[in-house]
């Protein structure tokens, strides 16, 4: 705070000294203006007494041109013609010099034109670009960066304050050169503007010896005179073919500055327009560095997690693997168990029927009890390759499941589906098995007496 207090007088003392300094250039300024404006003044009464001795000089030529149509009175229809196409020839040709700087111009007109094309040409790529690099990088920001900007500290201020003042003091300083030499421009120019109005006084003074000198030509010659007028008439022919032409050129000289105004005002626009767009990139580049800080970090955050469920995957794999293969080899024994005891069964199937085919043998009187052995013995046989299908139908079911884990992404749910469906499949299996072996033992208890009984008269008749 103490510093602080010491710094502030210092401040406003160099705010003060910078106000009058300010204050001294605007007021050289003031006077620069009001010379310049005096310089132009002086220059415009310059430029109208040179009208006015044209215009006199005009006069004295047409009172001479009087003077000589008074002097020849036999050729007065002649030398007014002749004085009419001079006038006519003069006018023309200050028209003629006229529209030559008009062409001039033109040609300066369609560069500048052609420049501002080209320019604003180069503007409408870089405005592309800056568009193109701007959706770039709106694409790549996706959110406001967040953080508060550190505040510049007061030293920064004064450093900046002061390059502020010494661009400042430098920018009048240069509009104070500008101002001198526009000065020194206009002092030359009416320094040229008097010189030009001497030679015209004595281009006066030599044109009045000059028109004495036709004047006693005239009075000497007038075939020469009837020449030249016609020779007058033929460029006068010339000369009005070649101000139509100008005429047609000037029409395209306004078009062109009514282009050339709206190439400026869309120059300024896209000017403006690339202005923003810097701006907008430079804010967006900050955002995007922003953004690339957080995505790192999310990057490595998303690496460690990912690096993390990889290994919890594995331990779930290696656990499911050890969970299959118990299952599979329950399955296996089951299997192996069921299938003894339809090998069992089968045997003692084939004991019954070898009984029954010897005791068909021997006594075809029990030929019905026979045929409803033989019929059940048939069911009880399709029953057996049933089974025998539905074991190992299920068994390829069971063997051809999914040897490989599941993906990384769906190991929880999917393991535990699986794990649910073999365990109720396993159920079933041991329900059907049970099922069947009930049926069996059924069957086995209703064939049981008639074998028996087949035994027994076996026996007695041997």
């Amino acid at each position: 705070m103490e510093r602080f207090s010491v710094r502030k007088p210092i401040v406003l003392y160099s705010v003060e000294r910078v106000t009058a300094a300010r204050e001294e250039e605007l007021h050289k300024t003031a006077v620069l203006h009001e010379e310049k404006l005096e310089l132009e003044t002086h220059m415009s009464e310059l430029e109208q007494q040179r009208a006015q001795q044209d215009e006199a000089g005009h006069a004295h030529r047409e009172e001479w041109e009087e003077r000589l149509r008074g002097a020849q009175l036999g050729e007065e229809s002649a030398r007014k013609e002749l004085h009419n196409l001079r006038t006519r020839l003069h006018q023309q040709t200050i028209r003629l010099e006229e529209l030559e700087r008009t062409t001039g111009e033109l040609d300066d007109l369609k560069r500048q034109n052609q420049e501002l094309g080209v320019r604003l040409g180069t503007l409408a790529h870089a405005e592309d670009e800056l568009q193109a690099s701007n959706r770039r990088l709106k694409d790549g920001q996706g959110g406001p960066p967040g953080g508060a900007e550190d505040r510049p500290s007061l030293e920064e201020r004064r450093v900046q304050w002061l390059e502020e003042k010494h661009a400042a003091r430098e920018e009048e300083l240069h509009k104070t050169a500008v101002l001198h030499e526009e000065k020194l421009e206009l002092e030359t120019h009416m320094s040229e503007l008097e010189q030009q109005r001497a030679q015209q006084d004595e281009a006066g003074h030599a044109h009045r010896e000059e028109w004495e000198e036709r004047l006693r030509g005239a009075q000497l010659g007038e075939e020469s005179a009837r020449k030249e007028l016609h020779n007058l008439r033929t460029r006068l022919h010339q000369q009005t073919i070649r101000l139509e032409e100008l005429e047609r050129t000037t029409g395209e000289l306004d078009d062109l500055k009514r282009q050339n105004q709206e190439l400026g005002v869309r120059l300024g626009t896209l000017a403006h327009a690339e202005d923003e767009l810097q701006a907008s990139n430079r804010r967006l580049k900050d955002g995007q560095e922003v953004l690339r800080e957080e995505l790192r970090t999310a990057r490595s955050q998303a690496e460690r997690s990912q690096h993390d469920a990889e290994r919890s995957l594995e331990e779930g794999r290696v656990q499911w693997l050890e969970e299959k293969h118990a299952l599979q080899e329950h399955q296996e024994q089951k299997y192996s168990q069921a299938k003894e005891r339809l090998h069992r069964a089968a045997t003692a199937q084939k004991k019954r029927k070898t009984q029954t085919e010897n005791k068909e043998n021997r006594r075809p009187a029990h030929s019905e009890e026979q045929a409803i052995l033989n019929r059940r013995l048939k069911e009880l046989q399709q029953r057996h390759s049933e089974f025998h299908q539905l074991l190992l139908g299920h068994q390829a079911t069971t063997g051809a499941g999914p040897a490989f884990p599941p993906s990384s992404h769906f190991a929880a749910p999917s393991s535990h589906i699986t794990e649910e469906q073999h365990r109720w499949e396993v159920s079933l299996l041991h329900r059907r098995l049970e099922d069947l072996e009930s049926v069996q033992q059924h069957q086995m208890e209703e064939l049981g007496p008639p074998a028996q009984r087949d035994q027994d008269i076996s026996g007695q008749s041997s």
